[in-house]
């Protein structure tokens, strides 16, 4: 029903988990890390963070306890924790045989819908090989293909890849495959890809530099060395709520103490069953997945101007 379901796969992957034809829900899915007063790039607070919500009478699907405590202290019902997508996804491929891990998966900052960084790639990539062991691969963002096409040749010794676009329904199974085939990752901004690496139990390693050149797009309006310290404030924000609701201390991840935080996080102990996701979702009944349908196409007439269908 919401667009957002679709988002990296996560609806996609409920499906196959519960064997069913991805379709339309009658619920709504966390996309991504969310934290009390910071989520999808907006510095929100209170109770926006966990209500503003279009249909509150549809299930609200959450990947732990910690925000399902926040949100009913804001007042928001019908939340159900289930885990986090890729939680699921383990479980899909556990038994697949991946390439022997080797070498280290670079996430640099990344561009999206409304936001343009321009990375120095080299710089970045001169940083990196001297602390972290070959080979290099760096995931960029769909939005940055044409910029890294420009240097490809500079960086030679170096792979790009990119999951796709965040609509693409393989783009969390492409993120889970180069993360097993990957012995250690190196994260240049505090988001959801250190919780998956430590995860999957990588050496994981995030460093505050993002190597932005110019900041640009619809959502910064200041001039550049204004844009680049707010972000740098933002991700301070992300950083020190990252410590204070998971306990997380970015600068010593490597700890096995934090394989277990990073379950929590990502609902490891709270995954449903395949029965109880389908009924969740209203994949159960043909009344709640026709109604879903309708209700699908109809938002996607609300938001399709606004946030166009192709990214």
């Amino acid at each position: 029903m919401f667009i957002d379901n679709n988002w990296y796969g996560n609806r996609y992957i409920l499906s196959r988990y519960s064997k069913v034809i991805d379709k339309a829900t009658l619920a709504s899915l966390q996309h991504g890390m969310l934290l009390s007063n910071f989520t999808a790039g907006d510095d929100l607070k209170g109770k926006k963070s966990y209500g503003n919500r279009t249909f509150e009478y549809f299930p609200w699907l959450v990947w732990n306890d910690y925000i399902f405590r926040k949100a009913k202290n804001f007042n928001v019902n019908n939340v159900h924790v289930i885990g986090a997508p890729i939680v699921y996804l383990d479980k899909i491929l556990k038994k697949k045989n991946f390439s022997k891990p080797k070498g280290t998966l670079i996430f640099p900052s990344k561009s999206a819908y409304g936001v343009d960084m321009e990375v120095d790639y080299i710089a970045l990539y001169k940083f990196v090989k001297k602390k972290f062991k070959p080979p290099f691969t760096i995931a960029v963002s769909y939005f940055d293909l044409k910029r890294v096409y420009k240097i490809r040749h500079t960086l030679k010794d170096c792979k790009f890849v990119t999951f796709g676009k965040r609509g693409n329904k393989f783009f969390t199974f492409k993120l889970y495959q180069y993360l097993k085939e990957h012995k250690s990752t190196v994260s240049f901004y505090p988001g959801s890809p250190i919780l998956y690496s430590l995860f999957l139990r990588k050496k994981t390693f995030y460093f505050s530099n993002r190597f932005l050149k110019n900041l640009s797009g619809k959502y910064f309006k200041e001039k550049n060395l204004i844009k680049l310290e707010k972000i740098r404030k933002e991700d301070i924000l992300i950083a020190n709520l990252m410590k204070k609701e998971y306990s997380l201390d970015l600068s010593n991840l490597n700890k096995k103490i934090n394989f277990k935080k990073v379950d929590m996080a990502l609902g490891k102990n709270r995954i449903k069953s395949p029965n109880y996701i389908k009924k969740i979702l209203g994949w159960s009944s043909n009344y709640k997945s026709i109604l879903a349908k309708i209700l699908y196409y109809l938002m996607n007439l609300k938001y399709q101007k606004a946030i166009p269908r192709k990214i």
